[in-house]
């Protein structure tokens, strides 16, 4: 009562204090006082509802001393706690009253399901069930995944502590206390069908390994799946009937286990003893909804299986004159150069034959095969109507042998019925310039491709009667030669080395002969040859997403063979090559090979010199990255343009599209260009970056090649294009599909100033 007294006298001295020292507080109540976050005082006409508390009306302390107020009801308690879900916390606090009972409530644990308050220990405890930390703002967590959101890793909530004082029941104290929940990412568990992680196959085998995900936080997925797939063909794929399972195949076809292997794709069997093995670990990833990524080792041991050497010959042979004919011998797995020879009989038609290699073109680099020439000379008329048969053996290296004194004793023979005829009519020609005869054409499965092979006659009153084409017996594939348009119709379906003889027979019944060697490559060949580092390469995300047949290839650890370029579209590198110097050295033998080049960095400084020559050439010149030009601007005050003539998606009108910078540590220092206008060159800028016509950047190029190929500079990463309008959702996916389509994309029909 004296207390009360006092104070009484103090407010008649400076405000005309009244009897009551609270009387006033509903006059206050829209005054200027500034409530504070974590504690007021609440009148008892605010006690009136279910929510003393409610932020629609906030109450502000009283003028008078703030300390005196304290002294009237104090709490003390942390006002910031961190929760993890699944684990218990207690958030211990206390109160006081100078006078008569402390009355407690404690609002809002009905948003915290399972907190209670222990009023022995005087502490609230709380275990936050798995997904609170997943909650949007407001919303209860019901320990439901379907219910969270995985984009959201934490989450914020609150409680309020009210004491009131028995002897002042007009007034309450509240202090709000604040809690964030972080997420705790559970064990994500990958469960093969086997006991083992271990996967045991020879060379030509086909096997799969089943998988299934078990996420107790997100059960029901969905799961992406994907491998590193560096030298092997393997295919990660989810099963359609159960998202919870996916399944890896292999297939490392018969060129796995290299006997002359190169020591830098770790595929050589150096010491091999009676089975050459090889085993490598294979790593796979399952990528949660939350963006979790787990990863599961596999071990893959896989053994040699030694095929039988192919000798591509015809088996009955008529020629007149001189007698000249070519033997192949190829060895399947496409790992030695098999031998061959000759065996008997040694003296044929009165005279030995020569049997020679042929002489490979400068560009031809094949080390699984070998092409042979067999000729007599001077043959006399007295061996006219005879035949010999000629026997041919062909070696390669057995798995057992030693590589340090190898020995061919793997081996295969054939063979040849020739026949020497009278030179009455002349054969037929084959003209074999658009597949040479040591050449390998490729093709993918299912796949048709259309060779030039023109067939004649040499005598005037002679006519094709026949072309008859023998496949080797494995082959499937359908081979046809069109006699109107003078070409060999090839359509693949049979993967691997496949062989065929194709006779001409004419009217007169000369004949003449030629073999051809193709493989069939496999249906899942990418088209897309991207040159990085591995799956996780920052560069790679964006391509995989416009494009689901990308052929990841690192040169610091692959052999880069011809084979590799077959049948693709398009190569793309980005930072993650351009960055090495080193390794971009690659890049000048594949762009040769390659008809279409996507590269996209800002690192374009590092671009080999034979292929800066060429750029040059199409009249296009790289200024340096954007810091260095003369009116830059931060990469924030520019905006991402493209030229009304290019054929590219036009961001929503009103709308920006810009460069965040934050994809690499090079992303936010674009490089420049300048096109030029040089006679015969057909190139176009493709983006800019601008703010006024006076901060304008050309960031992008594309050029007709000499080859007929498109090649597309952009000195930026795709990856980090930004747009915070909705219309512009995906337009960078959309696109870098443009720009692998291998389409020169300026549209002609459009004349601009810009």
């Amino acid at each position: 009562m004296f207390r009360l007294i006092i104070l009484c006298l103090l407010s008649l001295a400076l405000l005309g204090c009244k009897s009551d020292p609270y009387d006033d507080l509903e006059k206050q109540k829209d005054g200027g006082y500034a409530q504070q976050d974590d504690e007021r005082l609440v009148t008892a006409e605010d006690q009136q509802g279910p929510k003393p508390s409610r932020p629609d009306r906030p109450v502000r302390p009283l003028q008078e001393d703030p300390d005196v107020i304290k002294d009237l009801i104090g709490i003390s308690v942390d006002d910031f706690h961190t929760f993890i879900e699944g684990q218990t916390k207690a958030i211990p606090f206390s109160y006081t009253v100078s006078e008569g009972d402390a009355i407690l409530r404690i609002e809002g644990l009905e948003k915290m399901p399972g907190a209670k308050y222990d009023p022995e220990k005087g502490e609230i405890i709380w275990r936050p069930g798995y997904y609170a930390a997943n909650m949007p703002l407001g919303k209860v967590p019901t320990g439901n995944h379907q219910d969270a959101d995985p984009k959201i890793n934490s989450s914020e909530y609150s409680f309020d502590i009210v004491v009131t004082s028995s002897a002042q029941p007009l007034i309450s104290r509240v202090r709000t206390v604040n809690i964030k929940v972080v997420n705790y990412r559970r064990p994500l568990q990958i469960e093969n069908d086997g006991e083992t992680d271990g996967l045991r196959l020879v060379e030509g085998q086909k096997k799969r390994k089943n998988f299934e995900i078990k996420d107790t936080d997100y059960p029901d997925g969905p799961f992406e799946f994907y491998a590193d797939d560096i030298d092997y063909t393997t295919m990660v794929k989810s099963d359609p009937a159960n998202p919870k399972k996916f399944y890896i195949d292999l297939d490392p076809g018969y060129g796995a286990v290299k006997l002359n292997g190169n020591a830098k794709d770790n595929r050589s069997c150096r010491n091999p003893s009676s089975r050459c093995e090889i085993s490598f670990p294979k790593k796979f990833y399952v990528r949660a909804p939350d963006g979790h990524i787990s990863e599961k080792e596999l071990e893959v041991r896989i053994r040699d299986v030694r095929q039988d050497p192919l000798i591509v010959v015809p088996k009955t042979i008529e020629q007149a004159g001189e007698i000249s004919f070519n033997v192949d011998v190829i060895d399947p797995n496409e790992e030695i150069v098999p031998t061959v020879v000759l065996v008997n009989p040694i003296t044929t038609f009165g005279s030995t034959p020569k049997f020679q290699e042929v002489k490979k073109k400068a560009d031809i680099d094949v080390d699984f095969r070998k092409s042979m020439v067999l000729r007599y000379e001077d043959i006399t008329q007295e061996f006219i109507g005879e035949s010999e048969r000629l026997t041919f053996r062909a070696c390669v290296m057995s798995s057992a042998n030693d590589a340090a004194s190898p020995e061919f004793d793997y081996c295969e023979s054939k063979t040849v019925k020739v026949t020497f005829t009278e030179r009455a009519r002349r054969a037929p020609v084959i003209a074999r310039d658009a597949w040479n005869f040591e050449d390998v054409i490729y093709i993918k499965r299912n796949d048709t491709k259309r060779v030039k092979l023109p067939i004649s006659v040499l005598d005037e009153d002679d006519a094709i009667q026949s072309v008859e084409i023998t496949k080797n017996k494995n082959s499937e594939s359908d081979i046809r030669w069109d006699r109107v348009n003078q070409e060999l119709v090839l359509k693949s379906k049979t993967d691997g080395l496949q062989y065929f003889t194709l006779t001409v027979v004419s009217r007169y019944g000369m004949k003449s002969t030629e073999s051809f060697v193709f493989e069939g490559l496999p249906l899942a060949w990418e088209k897309n040859l991207y040159m990085g580092e591995s799956q996780n390469d920052k560069d790679l995300g964006i391509l995989k997403q416009a494009s689901n047949s990308v052929k990841i290839v690192n040169p610091a650890i692959m052999t880069l063979d011809d084979r590799l370029y077959e049948e693709r579209d398009l190569l793309v590198a980005g930072t993650a090559l351009l960055k090495d110097p080193t390794l971009s050295l690659e890049l000048v033998e594949m762009v040769k090979k390659v008809k279409n080049i996507l590269i996209m960095t800002p690192s374009l400084e590092n671009l080999p010199e034979p292929i800066r020559k060429e750029i040059e050439k199409y009249d296009v010149a790289m200024l340096g990255n954007l810091s260095k030009q003369n009116n830059s601007l931060p990469l924030n005050e520019l905006d991402l343009r493209i030229p009304r003539d290019i054929k590219l998606q036009t961001p929503a009108q009103g709308t920006k599209v810009t460069l965040e910078g934050k994809l690499t540590e090079f992303s936010n220092d674009p490089m420049t260009f300048i096109v030029g206008d040089l006679a015969g060159s057909k190139c176009s800028a493709l983006f800019s970056l601008r703010k006024t016509i006076l901060n304008s950047f050309t960031v992008g190029v594309q050029c007709v090649r000499d080859n007929g190929g498109v090649l597309t500079l952009i000195g930026f990463e795709p990856g980090d294009i930004s747009s915070l309008d909705p219309q512009n959702q995906n337009i960078n996916v959309n696109w870098v599909k443009s720009l692998m389509s291998g389409k020169y994309l300026l549209d002609e029909t459009i004349t601009t100033t810009n």
